[in-house]
């Protein structure tokens, strides 16, 4: 008897697992259920075309849009999604033709796969109200180019667009903090991703959120609140150079493994931990700033590339690290300067000259001969004037110590702050003496460094 109780409570509890709900209905070009006293879509069987999602179905609230709803549908080209739906659940347009689909405010949340597999979808606009997204909610769309993620998003979730290969846009919210796992990995195609701009708001960058991204040139960090970049988080990109903001802490392994293009890193004050083979396959990196900070240096964390040299003050833990990895290195107190000088794509060592730079009157002030030998400049002294003189290639400069004024081949230059004397080092302002020699001056704030280009 009371196998047979058990029985039919299991048959009845299966049973209504498959219960199919009162309010099945149909109603245009929609089939729907009604709970709650909401609307919840379940099939689009309209003729197609530009397609809105109705905000109401006979006076009753659209409020979802249900798993399968859109999937593989052939005939929209572009869709509308009211603000009164709030849910978007799994796969609800996996496969779905169109080329443009637009979320209006008021969605709060895009299941697992919403949209993946759309192979003709090129534009996606999130709003701001989807505070829960769903894994791989964009992946695999081959024609997807641009998505628009508007202010108010917080975190992308895994595989966000993963495989993605055309996609080139991405528009990240000021309010952004944590690009999730392989949140944009795999954007493998020619004319794909080039450039991508990190929001101050970020402080995490999960493991292989960029990996693959074969175009992805260059990563501009907007604000220096990142601490943790993750595993392999820009393996295999065509980063050519990279600035690393004062506030990363840690870089896990392989971060930027096999990043052939890449030249030159600096490792900033206050970062304490790299993993395994950060740097492995980088086949044209050259130098690398470590500085005393680092304190766990994992397995052939610089790579193995007999062209590149390690600088890093002497007792640090990377000169352990090189040692035990017969890495090249020389020992350089200035890979301990909070503010670093990049020269044509090298950066400047201020070791030999006894004084790291500083920022006076919000002007970086350099050893006046790092600058003029950087570039190439034969440099001498006045001592009866005090008189700072340099030429080259028929450009020829003097500034005088204490003087606001600059004279360039005879002309006359104001400065915001003048040569002066720090720790007996004659120092000055290296925007103004590589724009007088006809260079171009960038200075990145999130990493403090001044880049030079000739």
């Amino acid at each position: 008897m009371k196998k047979l109780t058990s029985l039919l409570l299991t048959l009845t509890l299966a049973l209504s697992l498959f219960t199919v709900p009162a309010s099945a209905l149909t109603s245009g070009d929609w089939e729907y259920t009604i709970q709650n006293n909401e609307v919840y879509l379940t099939k689009y069987i309209g003729s197609g075309g530009d397609v809105k999602v109705p905000s109401t179905l006979n006076g009753v609230p659209v409020t979802k849009i249900n798993l399968f709803t859109f999937t593989d549908n052939k005939n929209a080209e572009t869709i509308y999604v009211p603000s009164s739906v709030k849910e978007i659940e799994e796969m609800s347009f996996q496969g779905c033709m169109a080329r443009e689909i637009t979320i209006a405010e008021g969605c709060t949340i895009i299941g697992d796969k919403a949209f993946a597999y759309c192979d003709q979808l090129e534009k996606i606009n999130i709003p701001s109200t989807a505070k829960e997204l769903g894994y791989r909610m964009l992946g695999g769309c081959d024609s997807l180019r641009e998505v628009n993620l508007a202010e108010g998003i917080t975190y992308l979730p895994e595989r966000m667009c993963d495989s993605c290969p055309s996609l080139k846009t991405i528009r990240l919210p000021s309010t952004l903090q944590t690009i999730g796992k392989y949140a944009f990995g795999g954007i493998t195609a020619d004319g794909g991703l080039t450039r991508i701009d990190i929001p101050a708001s970020v402080t995490t960058i999960e493991g292989f959120a960029f990996i693959l991204c074969r175009d992805l040139q260059e990563v501009n960090f907007l604000g220096n609140k990142v601490k943790t970049i993750g595993d392999c988080a820009f393996e295999k990109t065509a980063i050519e150079h990279c600035y690393l903001p004062t506030s990363v802490t840690t870089l896990g392994s392989e971060v930027f493994e096999e990043c052939d293009r890449l030249t030159g890193v600096v490792l900033p004050y206050g970062i304490t931990r790299i993993g395994n083979a950060v740097f492995d396959g980088c086949d044209s990196l050259t130098w690398v700033s470590a500085p005393s900070t680092l304190k766990d240096v994992f397995a052939s964390n610089f790579g193995k590339n007999d062209n590149m040299i390690v600088y890093t003050p002497a007792g640090s833990a990377a000169v352990t690290a090189c040692q035990k990895w017969e890495t090249p290195y020389l020992t350089d107190p200035s890979a301990d300067s909070g503010i670093q000088v990049i020269y044509d794509g090298k950066r400047i060592s201020f070791g030999a000259y006894g004084q790291n730079p500083t920022i006076i009157n919000s002007r970086t002030m350099v050893p006046l001969r790092s600058i003029f030998e950087a570039m190439g400049a034969d440099v001498s002294w006045d001592n009866a004037t005090r008189t700072a003189l340099g030429q080259r290639d028929g450009t020829s400069i003097s500034i005088a110590i204490g003087s606001n004024l600059l004279y360039v081949n005879g002309r006359a230059v104001s400065l915001d702050s003048p040569a002066c004397i720090i720790n007996n080092r004659t120092m000055v302002p290296v925007r103004a003496i590589a724009e007088a020699f006809q260079a171009d001056v960038d200075w990145d704030n999130p990493s403090r460094t001044v880049i030079i280009a000739e």
